[in-house]
């Protein structure tokens, strides 16, 4: 980018910013500026469903607005995008950051059946010209690096129930899925985070499905043993995401999830 360029675009970007502040109040319930506690958390987990992620990705963090260059950015920063109103770009609009993440050794990959993509947070445009705009992090769920991709931002869909702990249904042993992983590449969870299950809409799992978790102790003659509960907040084709409602012990990868019926 030119520096004349990139100068015009930094001073639009403050007027913005004093703008947007009195423009806030007039989001809607879909805007990641008035997103719930509990929407904020299943849109950071959302970094586990992958499935919806196809072809090349117009839009990406190209760096920030400040005097030393750097490649990870945080809530404090207003960050660059190498696309303008000439890619549709306008301001006002909000989007995900999003990237790959490198799996973690440990996690079972045999149950593994789409990528994992890390959800870094969402941002909201406060300036742009035709070929370069500056957008204004809402919220961080955890670093943003340079060369992380744009997503339009959506509410995400809670299903009834979600903060509720309910263990309704007898489990059916018949149709035993698995937990794949915690939180990003971690191999735990605890109670109100989200796992990632090898269960999806082709075995029938829909949002607000519930599962019961369980541990094989590798004890010869002893049952599986009961761990936690679990409801899916996102169904996709072969594996699902689920909040973690229940747990007696760490959620670990590799354990059992049994579907209720």
């Amino acid at each position: 980018m030119r520096a004349s360029a990139f100068l015009d675009i930094v001073a639009s970007a403050v007027g913005c910013l004093v703008l947007g502040a009195g423009a806030a109040s007039a989001q809607t319930a879909s805007s990641g500026m008035t997103a719930s506690p509990m929407e904020t958390a299943v849109a950071c987990g959302s970094s586990v469903m992958a499935e919806h992620e196809s072809g090349s990705h117009a839009l990406h963090v190209i760096g920030a607005q400040d005097t030393a260059a750097r490649t990870i950015y945080d809530n404090r920063d207003l960050l660059v995008i190498d696309g303008g109103t000439g890619n549709g770009v306008q301001i006002g609009q909000e989007y995900y950051i999003r990237g790959g993440v490198r799996l973690n050794k440990t996690l079972p990959y045999e149950f593994v059946k789409t990528p994992t993509i890390r959800t870094a947070g969402w941002i909201r445009i406060v300036a742009a010209n035709e070929r370069t705009s500056i957008a204004q992090v809402i919220h961080a769920c955890g670093v943003i690096v340079q060369g992380d991709y744009l997503e339009p931002y959506k509410a995400p869909e809670l299903p009834a129930g979600l903060d509720r702990d309910e263990a309704a249904g007898e489990p059916d042993f018949a149709a035993m899925g698995h937990i794949i992983s915690g939180p990003g590449d971690r191999t735990t969870a605890a109670a109100g985070e989200f796992v990632r299950i090898d269960r999806g809409t082709d075995q029938g799992v829909t949002p607000g499905s519930r599962f019961a978790v369980y541990r094989d102790l590798l004890q010869p003659g002893m049952p599986l043993a009961s761990i936690g509960e679990i409801i899916v907040v996102q169904a996709g084709k072969v594996e699902s995401l689920a909040r973690v409602t229940r747990s007696r012990d760490a959620l670990l990868a590799r354990d059992y999830v049994a579907p209720r019926k």
